[in-house]
This record gives C-alpha cells, sequence and structure tokens, in this order.
C-alpha cells in the first residue's frame, strides 16, 4: 500500500505544478492580450484538463487507500477496564 501512497503524493505534486502553469499562462495570456486557441474551441485549456484528470485520478487513489488501509487499532496493556481502543472511533 505503501506504493499506491507514494503514487498520489505524486499525483498531488504534479496537479500542484499544473495549477501553477496554468496561472503563469493566464497570466501571460491576459498581459499579451491573446487567447487559448485551444480554450476557445473546446472551452477548456489543455492544462485545464490535465488538472481536471489529475484531480479525478488522486480521487480514485484516496477511494482505494481508503477501502484497503484498516482503521489503526491500538492495543493498552495493564488497563483492566480498556483492552482495546479504536482510533477510528
Amino acid at each position: 500500500m505503501t506504493k499506491a501512497i507514494r503514487i498520489r503524493q505524486k499525483a498531488e505534486q504534479l496537479r500542484l505544478h499544473l495549477l501553477q502553469q496554468q496561472a503563469l499562462l493566464d497570466a501571460q495570456l491576459a498581459d499579451t492580450g491573446m487567447a487559448d486557441p485551444i480554450r476557445r474551441v473546446t472551452g477548456q485549456s489543455s492544462l485545464e484538463h490535465a488538472i481536471e484528470s489529475t484531480t479525478k485520478m488522486i480521487r480514485s487513489l484516496d477511494r482505494v487507500l481508503h477501502e484497503h488501509v484498516p482503521p489503526l487499532v491500538t492495543t493498552v496493556q495493564g488497563l483492566s477496564r480498556m483492552k482495546q481502543w479504536n482510533a477510528s472511533a
């Protein structure tokens, strides 16, 4: 499962990078008065599409991680009234 966690972290880094690049591109286009030709035709820039795809991938990874990572259970020893404590409770 640690591999899935690493993949999710890399995907989040990629999404943040794409968001930064989109902001830079939007600023450059505003400065030059130009419009993104792909956005004009499709309604979405190629970077926006990549951000959307990456976000969907992150959500899918989150679902997989949530379904397959067991809840943390800690056993407290030495206390007669308290044998087990479930962190998700």
